[in-house]
C-alpha cells in the first residue's frame, strides 16, 4: 500500500477512536480550529503554550529590531509596545498599511491607504487575557511578553496575504539518501513514528508532509541542513527522534549518539535564521536527558524546545 495512504488510514482510525471516547496522544503543535459556515477560523496564536509564546517573542524581537519598528514576515505581524502614549507608524512588509495604538486603551487600528484603492480600517480589541480579537470576537493575535503584539495576518487580512508572498516553510524535498537505513517501510519504525508525528504537526487536510520528505535550510557556511518537518501555519521547524534513543544513550557508545545530536543541533541553529526549533522524542527518558545536555552545553541549544510525544500505534 502507498505509504501516504497508510498514514492517512491510521489517522482515520485514530479519529474514530477519539469520536468513540478513546484516548489520543498529547498535541504539542498549535492547530487552527475550523469555523462553521466558511467563516475565518480562530488563529493558531490562540493555542500557543508558554514555551511556544516565548520562542515567538524572541523571534518577534529579532524581526522588529531589523525593521526598526513594526514588521510583517512569515504571515505574522509584529508590533512593538509604544514608548509614547500614542503611536502611528507604517508596517514594513505590508505596503500601504499603518497601525495606530494608544497604550492606555485596548484598541489597535490597522489602516490601509493606497492611491486608487479604497481606504480600510480594521479595529482589533485586546482583552484582559492578552488576546487580540477581531470585531466578531475571534482570536487573531496575542500579546507576547507583555509588550509585543503578534497578529496572524491571514486571519485578519486574508485578501492582503497573497499566495505569491514568501511561505513560512520552504519546499519539502526528498530526505537525504540512506535516511531509511535501507529498510522497507513496514520495518522502518523510525520513519513510521516520524509520519505519526507529522500528522500532529500538520493535520489533514493540508498536511501532513509526505513520508520520506524533509525541509532544507541554507547555512551561512557549509551544506544545507535538513529538518524532519515544518509547521505550515507557523514556520516552526521540527526534528523527530523515534524509539531506541533511550537504549542507545545508555550504552557504552552513548557518548557518540549524544555528540552526534549536539553537532546536529548546532548545524540547525546556524541555519535556522531565527526560526523556533522543536525536537520531538518518542521516549521520555531520552527527551529529558537531551534537554539537560542542551541546557548544559547551551550555545543556542538552550533555546531549542524539547517535547515528548509517545507513539500511539494503531491496530492493524
Amino acid at each position: 500500500m502507498d505509504e501516504r495512504r497508510l498514514v492517512r488510514r491510521r489517522e482515520r482510525r485514530r479519529k474514530r477512536r477519539r469520536e468513540a471516547g478513546g484516548g489520543d496522544t498529547r498535541l504539542v503543535a498549535p492547530q487552527q480550529n475550523a469555523a462553521p459556515g466558511g467563516c475565518p477560523a480562530t488563529s493558531f496564536l490562540s493555542s500557543l503554550d508558554a514555551a511556544q509564546a516565548l520562542k515567538l517573542g524572541l523571534f518577534a524581537v529579532r524581526m522588529m529590531t531589523l525593521a526598526g519598528g513594526a514588521a510583517a514576515v512569515f504571515g505574522l505581524l509584529f508590533i512593538p509596545s509604544p514608548d509614547n502614549v500614542n503611536v502611528e507608524e507604517d508596517v514594513k512588509g505590508l505596503p500601504g498599511w499603518r497601525y495606530s495604538w494608544n497604550r492606555d486603551e485596548t484598541t489597535l487600528y490597522l489602516k490601509y491607504e493606497h492611491p486608487g484603492a479604497p481606504q480600510r480600517t480594521v479595529a482589533l480589541r485586546i482583552n484582559d487575557k492578552d488576546e487580540v480579537l477581531d470585531k466578531e470576537g475571534k482570536v487573531v493575535g496575542k500579546v507576547i511578553g507583555g509588550n509585543k503584539i503578534t497578529i496572524d495576518t491571514m486571519a485578519v487580512l486574508p485578501d492582503v496575504v497573497r499566495e505569491d508572498e514568501p511561505r513560512l516553510c520552504p519546499e519539502a524535498k526528498e530526505d537525504r539518501p540512506g535516511s531509511d537505513q535501507g529498510k522497507e517501510y513496514s520495518e522502518d519504525f523510525a520513519r513510521q513514528y516520524e509520519d505519526f508525528v507529522k500528522l500532529i504537526i500538520n493535520p489533514l487536510p493540508e498536511g501532513p508532509t509526505p513520508s520520506g520528505y524533509a525541509y532544507y535550510l541554507p547555512r551561512p557556511q557549509g551544506n544545507p541542513v535538513s529538518l524532519d518537518d515544518c509547521q505550515f501555519k507557523t514556520g516552526f521547524m521540527f526534528e523527530i527522534k523515534g524509539e531506541t534513543y533511550t537504549h542507545l544513550l545508555s550504552t557504552s557508545f552513548g557518548w557518540k549518539e549524544e555528540r552526534d545530536m549536539l553537532d546536529q543541533s548546532a548545524r540547525q541553529i546556524q541555519a535556522s535564521g531565527g526560526r523556533p526549533i522543536i525536537w520531538v522524542f518518542a521516549e521520555e527518558e531520552a527527551a529529558q536527558k537531551m534537554w539537560k545536555r542542551f541546557q548544559e552545553v547551551d550555545k543556542g541549544r538552550e533555546n531549542i524546545t524539547i517535547v515528548y510525544i509517545p507513539w500511539v500505534r494503531s491496530s492493524p
